[in-house]
């Protein structure tokens, strides 16, 4: 049980470097454009996803 837990936690961990180094990218793309579509969008949903994993990740404990 706790190798599954472990690969989720990891699992999760990757989706939330991911999504922010999308978040940052397209967010320093929209700061310089000033065009919502289709940077502004997708930074938006990029911090949407950063956030929702955040708490996800700590409000569950990690026993390693």
């Amino acid at each position: 049980m706790h190798h599954m837990y472990s690969f989720f936690f990891n699992m999760q961990f990757f989706l939330l470097v991911a999504s922010g180094t999308l978040a940052g990218i397209m967010g320093m793309r929209f700061y310089n454009s000033g065009k919502f579509m289709p940077a502004g969008l997708i930074a938006g949903a990029s911090l949407v996803m950063v956030g929702r994993l955040g708490l996800k990740m700590y409000d569950k404990p990690h026993n390693g």
